[in-house]
């Protein structure tokens, strides 16, 4: 009989009950929007995330890559770090880091234990979500490590999100835009409002450059709460030196020639973000931060996914652009980097975004220098993910933009037929979605499937 691997069992059945709850994002019965769950089940718990300061980070693009930064800038400085973020590409363990590494099977497993137990000692008559089981986990685990500082992403909006019944330190927003719309508001200031929430009373706030609208709602909320707003542009502006080399000014000194790990010039913008964050911390968490261990995580930071280049001969980009905005900044990125080229693109979106926003923003002519040509082909595809559009729906977007379209039925077979015709330009881009992103680093053996196969976030039990 062959042997029983104990860990492997706890871990998929910590798993599986996850995703037997209700579960908002993926429209299970019994889900709502309110804090007082949340706050009732880290009470059971003895408020973990009281235990140490935290960096708390809203917005609709580069929150996750900001968060990295962050996390990797104080680790670099010497502190013990826990992060969290989602979605995870490869692995649901990658969503709760320790000193930079997914925490274990078993360790995974313990925080699950922990906190369905204290659902039972929790006031609240609420049903459990998934996302809020997972965040009182992450909280947890981030405490019986004895972390000195959390990073935490927020998932979606600010206000009702459970990541907000954190009372963080500082507080940041990056560039906020049109997404879920549906749940945020159609307007950019009603998304904005949402995502400013996340302001805490009395402690500093850090915002990337915003649309006007935007800006106000954030100084009108931070003025309501007693918060020091700070604009990235005024706590850490980039120069130019001279073309393709950037210096970092700071109010604690400059930072010469910055080359930062992850690329695109969208990414100074999170960098100034992250920077401007990091500085707010010794005034109110006692921190002390070097400004070369913020230039260490900047020029070192590891985010798989966003403007990676995996592979050579053809060169291959994979990046999670999954809305409007997103799909600009790429865009842009394409015509910094790679000047001229013409990229074959495999592109995969979810059912529920933008298409023809997400496309026309890919595949439109170009408007200037600062936006790369339109693709020579775009190869039209789905992820396994339930929620992916249908291959033949992205393919009659890509069609109105005049651009040469054709449909793969995989993924597999889009990445071998992009690797054809990408012999003239030598340029692959995989994008759209962090779904058709994870398969295709797993494709190109950047990545080992995870076999978490009682991890399926979109199965309704």
């Amino acid at each position: 009989m062959a042997s029983v691997d104990a860990t492997a069992v706890r871990f998929a059945d910590a798993v599986r009950y996850l995703t037997q709850r209700p579960d908002l994002e993926r429209g299970i019965p019994g889900s709502t929007l309110s804090l007082a769950g949340i706050r009732a089940l880290l009470g059971a718990l003895g408020r973990p995330d009281q235990r140490y300061p935290s960096v708390l980070i809203a917005g609709t693009k580069g929150k996750g890559s900001t968060a990295a930064m962050i996390e990797r800038s104080l680790r670099s400085a010497g502190y013990r770090t826990g992060l969290y973020t989602q979605p995870d590409l490869h692995t649901i363990r990658e969503r709760v880091r320790i000193d930079g590494q997914p925490i274990s099977a078993e360790d995974f497993s313990d925080g699950i234990e922990v906190v369905r137990a204290a659902t039972e000692r929790a006031t609240a008559t609420s049903t459990y979500t998934t996302y809020e089981l997972m965040t009182a986990a992450a909280l947890d685990r981030f405490s019986r490590h004895a972390v000195d500082v959390a990073v935490i992403e927020v998932g979606l909006g600010g206000r009702m999100d459970a990541t907000n019944a954190v009372a963080a330190s500082v507080s940041a927003l990056t560039s906020i835009s049109l997404d879920h719309t549906q749940i945020l508001g159609n307007t950019v200031a009603a998304i904005a409002r949402e995502k400013a929430d996340i302001i805490k009373q009395g402690q500093p706030i850090v915002s990337a450059p915003q649309p006007p609208e935007a800006l106000a709602v954030i100084r009108e909320m931070a003025a309501e709460r007693g918060a020091r707003l700070i604009v990235a542009d005024d706590g850490a502006r980039w120069q130019e030196f001279p073309s393709d080399h950037w210096n970092l000014i700071t109010g604690a000194g400059r930072l010469d020639d910055v080359r930062l790990s992850l690329r695109g010039g969208f990414q100074r913008i999170n960098a100034a973000v992250a920077t401007t964050a990091l500085l707010a911390l010794p005034e109110v968490a006692g921190f002390s931060l070097e400004l070369g261990a913020i230039r260490t995580g900047l020029e070192d930071t590891d985010w798989p996914g966003r403007f990676e280049m995996v592979a050579i001969d053809p060169l291959i980009i994979v990046d999670g652009a999954h809305n409007v905005e997103s799909a600009q900044r790429l865009r842009e990125a394409l015509a910094e980097e790679l000047p001229g080229r013409r990229p074959t693109y495999v592109l995969g979106i979810a059912a529920d975004k933008d298409i023809g926003g997400i496309v026309r923003a890919l595949c439109s002519p170009s408007t200037g220098a600062r936006t790369a040509p339109a693709p020579r082909l775009v190869i039209a595809t789905a992820s396994r993910h339930p929620r992916a559009a249908a291959a033949e729906t992205i393919a009659t977007a890509v069609r109105e933009t005049g651009t040469e379209t054709t449909v793969a039925e995989t993924l597999h077979n889009a990445i071998r037929q992009a690797r054809r015709e990408a012999a003239v330009e030598g340029v692959v881009l995989v994008t759209g979605s962090l779904h058709l992103v994870a398969e295709a680093r797993e494709h190109l053996g950047l990545a080992e499937p995870s076999g978490e196969q009682a991890f399926d976030p979109w199965a309704t039990p």
